[in-house]
């Protein structure tokens, strides 16, 4: 008779505390130099399409990236920039510019930059941080900016410039500003 050998059980995993992190965006295109630092600290240079996790940085250096989320929104991140991608529907721009294009999604999508944070609902726009300021140039949809003067509503057609203080210029959108 050849009897059959006992499975082997493994033991049971440990419970964790640790947060896991999560699938929150991808790059559609990448041309040029651009890294990712990822939450552990490793750094990597993206040459190829990839997925990235909360707390990933994406940073530009001379080249760009599309990132597309989940729920269809896309940025494109420009050259000389640095966002860092949040949890669901959060990421921050440290440095540089983004053109955005969101879908109308039932939960806002929150970008926070050194000077506030810009809430989106639906909309297209390009967002550019330098230095101790921000420009938002809007190009359709409404957008609340919030800064440590309170909260401002942008309607489509503005461009308006920021900083912690509250917003500093508001004026109507100029086809060079949006193709910028």
């Amino acid at each position: 008779l050849i009897s059959k050998p006992k499975p082997i059980s493994e033991p049971e995993p440990e419970p964790t505390t640790e947060k896991r992190s999560v699938y929150v965006a991808k790059t559609s295109y990448v041309k040029g130099e651009v890294w990712v630092t990822k939450k552990n600290g490793t750094r990597i240079q993206i040459t190829r399409l990839i997925k990235f996790e909360d707390g990933d940085t994406i940073e530009s250096k001379g080249g760009v990236a599309t990132i597309e989320f989940p729920d269809g929104h896309k940025i494109i991140l420009g050259k000389n920039s640095t966002v860092t991608l949040g949890e669901k529907n959060e990421m921050s721009l440290s440095f540089g510019s983004i053109k955005a294009f969101f879908k109308k999604p039932h939960v806002p999508f929150n970008i926070n930059t050194p000077s506030g944070q810009v809430v989106i609902r639906g909309t297209e726009f390009v967002l550019t941080h330098k230095a101790d300021s921000s420009t938002l140039h809007l190009h359709e949809g409404n957008i609340d900016i919030t800064t440590d003067a309170g909260t401002e509503i942008v309607s489509a057609g503005s461009s308006v410039t920021f900083n912690k203080g509250g917003v500093i210029s508001q004026k109507e959108l100029t086809k060079v500003e949006w193709k910028s």
